[in-house]
């Protein structure tokens, strides 16, 4: 029921789900199935929490290059989660590269963030099907798939999940796939819908400007 709320963007009521089953499990007598709902309800609460914050993403991409997230500043990105052998995760990947083909120009990119067991599976894949965009990959071989750090920061447990993030660094959605990307994008893009500008601290009604006084 929580996977179902996340799903259709009901966020809140999904992390009160989760809060739910850490009540009811948190002292079974089954002790590892106790730490492994306390794991699951960790990473639905870490998940569910992403939207409307700063992200940053770290790691490592196929190539071997440490990802510079710094590039990515002003655009309008989405981390896509995903591993070869996740069915919806392949037949997702036509839809997100025709968006970004799309958007590419007026600055939508895609990071894609490979969750593989096994690291020459997708070789081939990528031998095979190449992808426009930069994947991160986990290259310690003991922390790979769901126990890569990576997906723990990201409250990863299954995939596909995709990140959305928009032109001033935060979480604008999660879940988006299918025709609910193709809205998001097009209501971003399409719409000529532009960043927000903060507004600068109004100044104090001293007449002498007191800044120069800071410690």
């Amino acid at each position: 029921i929580a996977t179902r709320c996340e799903a259709t963007d009901k966020l809140d009521q999904a992390r009160e789900i989760y809060r739910k089953i850490e009540e009811q499990f948190k002292s079974h007598s089954d002790k590892q199935l106790a730490e492994t709902i306390a794991q699951v309800v960790a990473r639905g609460e870490t998940r569910t929490t992403l939207v409307g914050k700063p992200y940053e993403l770290t790691g490592v991409t196929i190539e071997g290059n440490d990802i510079d997230w710094k590039q990515y500043k002003g655009k309008v990105v989405l981390v896509d989660f995903w591993a070869t052998w996740c069915i919806p995760c392949i037949q997702e990947l036509p839809n997100v590269i025709d968006q970004y083909k799309k958007y590419h120009e007026q600055g939508f990119e895609v990071v894609g963030v490979n969750l593989d067991d096994d690291p020459t599976r997708l070789k081939r894949f990528m031998d095979e099907a190449p992808i426009p965009w930069k994947t991160v990959v986990t290259v310690n071989e003991k922390t790979r798939g769901f126990d890569a750090p990576i997906a723990a920061k990201n409250g990863i447990d299954k995939i596909p999940l995709t990140v959305l993030v928009d032109r001033e660094g935060k979480v604008r959605a999660i879940n988006l796939r299918g025709e609910e990307l193709q809205t998001s994008l097009a209501k971003i893009f399409d719409s000529g819908e532009k960043p927000s500008v903060e507004k600068p601290a109004a100044k104090s009604p001293d007449k002498k400007d007191q800044s120069r006084h800071k410690p």
